[in-house]
């Protein structure tokens, strides 16, 4: 027992030893008859050996992506303009205030990639172009007042590069961004008066009238033998006027300029009368109140024969002011006389109907009444006529006729 345990042991260890060499030799050996009077190997457990790889000259398989992610699609190529261009932050405008002016304002970054950026606009059929300029609210391009006119303007913006193009930021002048401008209301009244008077701001007049109110007894003196001195004398007076008025038809309705003389006779101031006369300039400017009240001032300087004289006037128009109203006025020149009247415009078509009704003691006398009537015709080609007629009296004894005509022309 002692002797077979060394012997067992050795065996083993060269088995193992060997087995790397055995086993590639039989791999490479040909196939053929074993020589004779070799020996067995004992059997190997092949569970106790590791595969020992061979070379091959295949491909190696292809290695598997099932359970990875796809690869990303690639980038579209960028535009050749790209990193070039400002770009811009802009709230777009949707009213504007008629007349007012209108600023666009925008947030532009990488200004300095353009050489200049614009503000395109169109008016009244006209387009123009402003220059951005930076303010502290951002970038500001101002549209001026006169340029915002109802119904509508339209806008766009775009940039001068400094590669060269011009590249629209928004909107395109092709297809502009539209902004509504509302009518005023003060441009809504003055288009329909305007209309009304055939398109024509300007008139001038041109006015004569002639006013007899009889024979009337002078200022006389009673002499020693009781007898008074007074006497009867043609109590009457001429008036002749040119005017210019410009009509803006807004809160001020229209202004202009009176000149005029007055000739005439008056009871008052001696046995005999006196002969009497002014010689005026008058600024005037009608104001709107309301839509349907407008008032009427005037400022006299004059001359009369007793040196120079100052005066006022005013009146207040209730109604159309170029159509159907009712008039109340009065005017007051300083050592001549004062007058005021009621005067109703009935007007139909073009055709004007005016009964008045005015007390004063114009000129320099006693106090009278007068009525008269006042036919307007409007003619063709801006032509205007007015034809006064009437009778007035300072007493129950005695009075005249009146006369009038009023020419004038509109452009």
């Amino acid at each position: 027992m002692v002797t077979r345990r060394p012997t067992a042991f050795l065996a083993a260890v060269v088995l193992l030893s060997g087995t790397t060499f055995v086993l590639r030799s039989s791999a490479q050996a040909p196939a053929g008859p074993k020589p004779a009077g070799s020996a067995k190997a004992p059997a190997i457990d092949s569970s106790l050996l590791e595969p020992i790889p061979t070379p091959s000259a295949k491909a190696p398989p292809p290695v598997s992506t099932a359970g990875t992610a796809a690869a990303p699609p690639a980038a579209p190529a960028p535009s050749a303009s790209a990193g070039t261009v400002p770009t811009i932050v802009h709230a777009p405008i949707g009213v504007a205030s008629a007349h007012d002016a209108l600023d666009v304002v925008a947030e532009i970054y990488n200004p300095h990639l353009a050489k200049r950026i614009v503000l395109v606009y169109r008016h009244d059929g006209v387009v123009e172009e402003i220059a951005f300029l930076r303010a502290s609210e951002g970038w500001v391009a101002r549209i001026p007042g006169e340029h915002v006119n109802p119904p509508s303007l339209e806008y766009a913006i775009e940039v001068e590069t400094v590669a060269g193009p011009t590249v629209p930021l928004f909107a395109t002048r092709a297809a502009m961004h539209p902004v509504q401008v509302p009518d005023d209301i003060d441009d809504v009244r003055e288009h329909h008066l305007l209309g009304r008077l055939d398109n024509r701001r300007s008139i001038v007049l041109g006015s004569f009238d002639y006013v007899y109110y009889g024979k009337s007894e002078t200022d006389g003196e009673v002499g020693p033998t009781g007898v008074s001195t007074a006497s009867s004398v043609r109590d009457q007076y001429l008036r002749a006027e040119t005017a210019y008025l410009y009509r803006p038809l807004g809160h001020v309705l229209e202004f202009g300029i009176r000149i005029g003389i007055v000739r005439g006779k008056s009871p008052v101031g001696g046995a005999s009368g006196s002969n009497v006369g002014l010689n005026y300039g008058a600024p005037t400017a009608t104001f709107r109140l309301h839509d349907l009240v407008h008032l009427e001032t005037t400022l006299f300087t004059s001359v009369t024969e007793q040196g120079f004289s100052g005066g006022i006037g005013g009146a207040l128009h209730i109604g159309d002011p170029y159509g159907s109203k009712l008039v109340f006025a009065g005017e007051t020149i300083k050592t001549f006389g004062s007058r005021g009247w009621a005067r109703l415009d009935i007007v139909r078509g073009r055709v004007r109907v005016s009964p008045v009704v005015e007390v004063g003691d114009i000129p320099n006398a006693r106090p009278g009444v007068r009525l008269f009537t006042e036919l307007g015709f409007m003619l063709p080609d801006g032509f205007l006529l007015a034809l006064r007629g009437g009778y007035q009296a300072r007493d129950f004894n005695s009075g005249g006729p009146s006369g009038g005509i009023t020419l004038g022309y509109s452009f």
